[in-house]
């Protein structure tokens, strides 16, 4: 009886530490997932709210602690302790000093193989890299990789299948962010693939934008990475305008890219004439929606307060600068315009004629625009009934005195003036 009580206890006590390294793992991988869900991971460093810590784990001959989206040089004793439940590594007792310094020099790391830890689970025998979407994009990749040698339907169908089920998360600012620090060279090569179907690079290129609108540390990360991101889009842009851009496809991706440009570009950047002339050349294309993107990205230039204080003359940066003044009027007369951009078209048109004066000829359409709109607005902030927009009040009475002193008589307005004080 006494044997088989012993025997019970052996058993009962073997039992509850199976248990309970089983808990301990479980709330290794759930802790796990939470820290890595909150991580900023830049070239060399990766950082959460309280420190940072090297992209490349540092190994040693001591058991360390392997940090959330941690990258391991290949050769390493990995394991999970089971008392406090966290992933460790070490190096191997057979790892020489040398070795064991290129296993924390990331420069060194193309003599290993670099693997990224996984972040539900650790494998010693399969690391794999640690973002939500790796199985989505490598099969992304092996799908492709069909499509560029053999370009069949039902490759490139379930291939831009598989792009829509990962474009819900692009929008999202933690998943956007991981997109493009993980599959940027990705996207942007599908993108500027002129052998893949338009339809493809249009995806990817929806793909790119959706994951840099309202996200800065996805855009730092291509402006820091990626600086010729940018002049990539102008060039593809250019090609594409010279080429058959009939299709309506073809119009989409254009669009895709001017969105992408407009994520990108600084709210003064200054063009070069080379940019400025690929603008002109896309607004001949006399699509709608295009010929508002176009102008939405140019008023970036137009409308800096750089243009009205530079000495330099406009003709000489901007080739037919009144075919600029013409669309920047013809759009802002637009009844579907609203309120942001009839300030942005309007503050290109402003530098513009403040600059260059009787070089540029103002359309009388334009003219009579601006006296019904500078009625109306005089009226609305001669009135004491709605709260205040101060921004508003500025641009309002920025519109109501240059119809005179811009675009007019300065003389009538000093006549207005005198009126108004009687």
């Amino acid at each position: 009886m006494r044997t088989k009580l012993i025997r019970l206890s052996a058993i009962l006590a073997f039992f509850f530490s199976v248990v309970l390294s089983e808990q301990i793992t479980l709330s290794s991988q759930s802790s796990t997932k939470d820290a890595t869900s909150d991580l900023h991971i830049g070239d060399s460093i990766i950082c959460n709210d309280i420190s940072c810590y090297p992209k490349v784990f540092e190994a040693t001959n001591e058991w360390k602690e392997i940090k959330p989206a941690q990258m391991l040089p290949g050769g390493l004793d990995v394991r999970i302790n089971l008392e406090s439940g966290l992933k460790e590594a070490k190096l191997v007792e057979r790892m020489s000093s040398q070795h064991a310094h290129a296993a924390g020099n990331e420069a060194d790391n193309k003599a290993l193989d670099v693997v990224p830890i996984a972040k539900d689970a650790l494998d010693s025998q399969e690391l794999q890299k640690g973002h939500e979407f790796t199985k989505e994009f490598t099969t992304i990749r092996d799908i492709l990789a069909k499509v560029e040698k053999k370009q069949l339907t039902m490759d490139i169908t379930a291939l831009e299948e598989k792009l829509d089920d990962v474009m819900e998360f692009a929008h999202d600012y933690k998943h956007g962010f991981k997109i493009i620090s993980n599959e940027f060279d990705l996207l942007e090569n599908m993108s500027f693939n002129a052998m893949l179907p338009v339809s493809l690079r249009e995806l990817s290129a929806r793909m790119i934008n959706s994951c840099l609108r309202n996200n800065p540390p996805a855009l730092n990360y291509i402006n820091d990475n990626y600086p010729d991101f940018k002049d990539r889009i102008f060039y593809t842009l250019e090609e594409l305008i010279s080429s058959d851009t009939s299709a309506d496809s073809v119009n989409v991706l254009l669009r895709r890219y001017l969105s992408t440009l407009n994520e990108l570009l600084p709210p003064s950047y200054v063009f070069t004439p080379e940019e400025i002339q690929i603008l002109r050349q896309a607004l001949a294309l006399k699509d709608k929606q295009l010929e508002k993107k176009v102008l939405e990205i140019a008023s970036r230039f137009f409308s800096s307060a750089a243009i009205s204080d530079t000495n330099s003359d406009l003709h000489t940066v901007v080739q037919d600068i009144q075919g600029w003044v013409k669309e920047f009027e013809t759009a802002i007369q637009n009844s579907d315009v609203d309120e942001l951009h009839i300030r942005e078209f309007f503050n290109s048109l402003y530098n513009i004629k403040q600059q260059l004066k009787t070089k540029v000829t103002i359309s009388s359409q334009f003219l009579d625009w601006l006296e019904l709109q500078s009625d109306s607005r005089e009226k609305n902030l001669n009135t004491e009934l709605q709260h205040r927009d101060l921004e508003q009040d500025s641009f309002d009475k920025r519109l109501i005195e240059s119809r005179h002193l811009v675009f007019g008589n300065p003389m009538a307005q000093r006549i207005k003036q005198f009126d108004d004080e009687l």
